[in-house]
């Protein structure tokens, strides 16, 4: 694949994936396959097909993704195909962005899922993140306590004190 088409085809799923349409989610799982790719290699040609399984993201593009990325996790209702992308990034610049969606949605059930991506995406940092996971253990409620008190055990080696 030349690569004037890699970026046309970059272009593209950066589109779609700011849209609000149902090709919006199919573009983000491709991002983020995409940036996982990048630093884990592998054959995607059972996910992705022949063609977009061909792109490789370049240094340059990969930044634009995972800018783009950031951009559209700080909406106000952002999509969790967005966070999850995102953490396929492995990008420091995203840890903030995850505590900051975390944060807004820690206490409305409605939003439950985007909470569980947010700590997911926090989660994938480690103890560089254990500050908001505490937080979270501490002050969240269901499923995304529960998770960030089981990862504070495991990362910290000691249980919450609530």
């Amino acid at each position: 694949m030349n690569p004037h088409a890699k970026t046309t085809v970059v272009d593209a799923l950066l589109h779609r994936a700011a849209s609000c349409t149902p090709e919006a989610d199919e573009a983000l799982l491709t991002l983020g396959l995409l940036l996982e790719h990048r630093s884990a290699g592998g054959d995607l040609t059972a996910l992705l097909g022949p063609k977009l399984s061909q792109v490789r993201l370049t240094a340059q593009e990969t930044d634009r993704v995972v800018r783009t990325l950031i951009t559209l996790a700080m909406t106000p209702a952002p999509r969790t195909g967005v966070l999850w992308a995102l953490q396929k990034s492995g990008d420091r610049q995203a840890l903030p962005v995850f505590a900051h969606v975390l944060k807004h949605t820690l206490d409305d059930p409605t939003r439950q899922p985007l909470a569980e991506q947010a700590l997911e995406g926090l989660l994938s940092f480690g103890d560089m993140a254990l500050p908001e996971i505490r937080h979270t253990a501490m002050l969240g409620k269901g499923t995304v306590q529960a998770a960030a008190t089981d990862a504070v055990g495991v990362i910290a080696d000691g249980p919450v004190q609530r």
